[in-house]
């Protein structure tokens, strides 16, 4: 991997930990009521982060370069669920508001990694082109 891939990559993994550490607190904050075990859930919620930008920059990478995708596709998918799976299995019932809160928040984060690897394919197809 190139130095400048390297560098993306490493963001990448970066931002998805933040963004975990965010969701770590907000679940310590709103749902620790409804039996979910916030530092169970931090510790399943920083590995996945961790896991998922790794294999969100692979798979982007794949992508580029027209590489097989299955293996990081599937690192990426299990990366992303692993939290909301356990916030789901662990949490008693939830209160219909909240559910709906938790299911959209889930649903938009969703939307918002698609939106983010889209953009990381086009924004890398670009710069191979410039140093073709």
């Amino acid at each position: 991997m190139t130095s400048l891939r390297s560098r993306l990559a490493a963001g990448w993994i970066v931002a998805s930990v933040r963004y975990g550490i965010v969701r770590t607190l907000l679940v310590w904050r709103f749902l620790s009521d409804y039996g979910v075990r916030p530092l169970a859930f931090g510790a399943i919620e920083l590995a996945s982060s961790a896991l998922y930008g790794w294999a969100s920059a692979r798979l982007v990478l794949a992508i580029v370069d027209r590489r097989a995708l299955l293996r990081p596709a599937a690192l990426t998918l299990v990366g992303y669920l692993a939290p909301d799976v356990y916030i789901f299995a662990s949490a008693a019932r939830f209160p219909s508001d909240l559910l709906a809160t938790v299911v959209g928040i889930a649903v938009a984060s969703l939307v918002i990694s698609a939106i983010g690897l889209a953009r990381s394919i086009r924004v890398r197809r670009q710069i191979g082109r410039a140093h073709v």
